[in-house]
């Protein structure tokens, strides 16, 4: 894979599918100011309490894969661009439980993918057997 110049910045950076920036703050600034604030004031699928363990774990995750592809995606389409944090195990179905908030149970999502896993707890069933989430929280969360 070449080495590519950000469109945006005079950075360069290794591209994953097709991306064109090297970052998502780039990629925001080449949607152009108006889709930015449109984009900006989109309500986020759920907004997590502030969870000290959460926070610190998401915030982790996200710095990884920065770390790692220089920029953030969505870890089901791959896309790239700003992802939100999802617990696998909803906090509602095992609150208390001191393994909720760990890596094994955060994904990184985009806002549409993130949206369609609350749809239906069965989009995740592929997720909780590959994290073996079962073993940790019981074989009733596959139900």
């Amino acid at each position: 894979m070449k080495e590519k110049k950000c469109t945006e910045c005079p950075k360069h950076f290794m591209p994953a599918l097709g991306q064109k920036q090297c970052s998502p703050k780039c990629y925001y600034k080449s949607l152009g100011k108006k889709v930015y604030k449109v984009l900006s004031k989109k309500k986020p699928a759920y907004k997590p309490k502030e969870n000290p363990i959460f926070l610190k774990n998401s915030r982790q995750l996200r710095e990884k894969q920065i770390e790692d592809y220089n920029h953030t995606f969505c870890e089901l389409c791959k896309k790239p661009g700003p992802v939100e944090a999802h617990h696998i195990v909803y906090r509602s179905e095992k609150p208390g439980y001191p393994e909720l908030h760990s890596k094994k149970n955060l994904i990184l999502l985009c806002h549409t993918h993130h949206e369609w896993m609350h749809e239906n707890k069965q989009n995740r069933k592929q997720l909780v057997f590959d994290r073996k989430l079962n073993e940790i929280f019981g074989e009733d969360i596959i139900h």
